[in-house]
């Protein structure tokens, strides 16, 4: 297996995908990754992502920046 789709396995999985990165973050010894929440609307809703392509093989864009 290599190593993108062993990282694969740390994304996003039912809202626990950050706390799984920050987990092997720690256990590693490096820096967590910084992140903004944005509660509320969706970041979708909010026009500042949206989908390109399919759901399988397309992915996320980002069209506003912060």
């Amino acid at each position: 297996m290599n190593t993108e789709n062993q990282n694969i396995e740390y994304k996003e999985s039912w809202g626990r995908g950050i706390e799984k990165i920050c987990t092997l973050c720690k256990n590693y010894g490096i820096p967590e990754p910084e992140y903004t929440v944005h509660p509320g609307k969706p970041m979708k809703k909010q026009g500042i992502i949206r989908r390109v392509g399919p759901d399988k093989g397309g992915h996320w864009e980002i069209i506003k920046e912060d």
